[in-house]
């Protein structure tokens, strides 16, 4: 991603803002229940808002990470290749996990 600094600090403001209202909503759907842990979770992953709500939020947790990490990235690295070689693995990283993770809570 190559962005202007502004629209940068404008997106990770964003997405902090966004992480913090859904997980205030999944703090709900948690707490909200009166069932011992272990069938809370269970009862809960069968519920699809409660997974739409999980995966909403990794996919804004790595958007916001993958912006701060690049943010650090090119403040200190001056060798452009290697910056360019850092943010595409990391791209590839928070892809692969985030399609792992995906994967893994459709199937429970």
């Amino acid at each position: 991603m190559n962005i202007d600094g502004l629209n940068h600090w404008k997106m990770q403001r964003l997405s902090a803002i966004t992480l913090f209202f859904i997980t205030i909503c999944l703090a709900f759907f948690i707490f909200s229940n009166q069932q011992p842990f272990d069938n809370l979770i269970f009862q809960l992953n069968q519920n699809n808002y409660f997974k739409t709500l999980v995966l909403f939020w990794i996919l804004i947790m790595y958007f916001h990470a993958y912006l701060g990490v690049e943010m650090i990235i090119t403040d200190y690295l001056k060798n452009t290749s290697l910056i360019i070689t850092i943010q595409y693995l990391l791209l590839a990283h928070y892809i692969g996990s985030f399609i792992f993770i995906t994967v893994g809570l459709l199937r429970l």
